[in-house]
C-alpha cells in the first residue's frame, strides 16, 4: 500500500512538473492579454464587469407584522425576486386573571409578534426594495448594506479551472493510478466551476434579511372562574349540615335508649332513697 501510494505521489510530481510549462503559457498568455482589465473591470473599482456581491440587513417596528409580512412578500414577488424564507410568530409576554363576576374571570394577556424573512432580488431591483421598505414601518432599528468583491476569487477559479482541465488532458492513461490522477484534475475543474457559478447566482441576486416587530398586543378574554365553579353552593351546604346534625341527633338518641337499664336502676335508686327519705320524716313526727 505504501509502495502504491508513493508510486502515486511520483506521478503527481511528474505530471506536474511537465504542466509547468503549460501553466506558465497560460500565465503569460493571462499577463500579456491587452483586454484583460477590461474583461474583468479591473481598471475601475466602479465597473459594472465586476463580481460585486451586495447583500442588506434590517430591523423594522411596524404597526401590524402579519399585514407588512405579507406586503413585503408582494413586493418581492413583483421585482422578480424569491422569498427564501417567512417565519410568523406571536410570543406571549405576559397573562393575568382579574374577577369579572362571581363565576368569571377577565384574562388580560399580552403578546409580542415578530416576523422573519430572507430574500432574494435580482441585484438592480435591491435599492428598489430597501426604498420600499420605510413606508411600512414606525421604527427603523438598524439597516445595514455590504458589498463585496468577489472579482479576484472569479478570476482565481477560472484560471485553476483552465490549469485543470489541461493537465487532465495531458495525461496519458495507461494504469489504474493515472486514471485516479486525471479524475482527481477532472473533479478540481468542476469544483471550480461550479465556485464561479455560485458566485454568479449571488452577484445576479442579493440577499435581503428582514426583522419586523411590533408593540405588544393585549388581548381581553372573558373565561370561567373554575375555583368558584368548583364550590358547593350555599344552600346546598346548609341542606348537607341540617341532614349532618339530624344524623347526629339519631345517633344520640340510639346510644341513649341503648342504656335503658342503666337509666332504669338510677330512677328506682332515685325512688327508694326518695322513699326512706319520706319514712325517716314520718317516724320523726311520731
Amino acid at each position: 500500500m505504501k509502495k502504491q501510494l508513493n508510486f502515486t505521489l511520483v506521478i503527481i510530481v511528474l505530471i506536474m512538473a511537465g504542466c509547468q510549462q503549460d501553466r506558465k503559457a497560460i500565465l503569460d498568455q493571462i499577463e500579456t492579454e491587452p483586454g484583460l482589465q477590461e474583461v474583468y473591470g479591473l481598471d475601475s473599482i466602479k465597473s459594472p464587469l465586476r463580481k460585486v456581491i451586495r447583500q442588506s440587513d434590517i430591523e423594522l417596528q411596524v404597526k401590524n407584522v402579519f399585514k407588512a409580512t405579507s406586503s413585503i412578500e408582494k413586493t418581492t414577488v413583483l421585482l422578480n425576486g424569491i422569498v427564501e424564507e417567512s417565519s410568523y410568530s406571536s410570543n406571549l409576554q405576559l397573562s393575568k386573571e382579574i374577577l369579572y363576576t362571581e363565576d368569571s374571570l377577565l384574562q388580560l394577556s399580552t403578546y409580542i409578534p415578530t416576523s422573519t424573512l430572507r430574500l432574494r432580488v435580482p441585484q438592480q431591483n435591491l435599492d428598489s426594495l430597501l426604498s420600499a421598505l420605510p413606508s411600512l414601518a414606525q421604527h427603523i432599528s438598524y439597516r445595514n448594506i455590504r458589498q463585496s468583491d468577489a472579482t479576484f476569487a472569479f478570476i482565481e477559479n477560472g484560471l485553476k479551472k483552465q490549469l485543470n482541465t489541461t493537465t487532465a488532458d495531458k495525461i496519458n492513461i495507461k494504469k489504474a493510478d493515472d486514471a485516479v490522477v486525471a479524475a482527481s484534475f477532472g473533479e478540481n475543474s468542476i469544483n471550480n466551476l461550479i465556485e464561479n457559478l455560485k458566485i454568479d447566482d449571488k452577484v445576479a441576486y442579493s440577499t435581503v434579511s428582514i426583522q419586523l416587530t411590533q408593540p405588544g398586543i393585549v388581548e381581553r378574554q372573558i373565561i370561567s372562574n373554575t375555583t368558584a365553579a368548583l364550590q358547593t353552593p350555599f344552600t346546598t351546604s346548609m341542606k348537607g349540615s341540617l341532614g349532618t346534625g339530624l344524623n347526629i341527633a339519631k345517633t344520640v338518641l340510639i346510644f341513649l335508649i341503648s342504656l335503658w337499664p342503666l337509666m332504669l336502676i338510677v330512677v328506682l335508686y332515685f325512688i327508694l332513697k326518695k322513699q326512706k327519705l319520706g319514712f325517716a320524716w314520718i317516724k320523726s313526727l311520731k
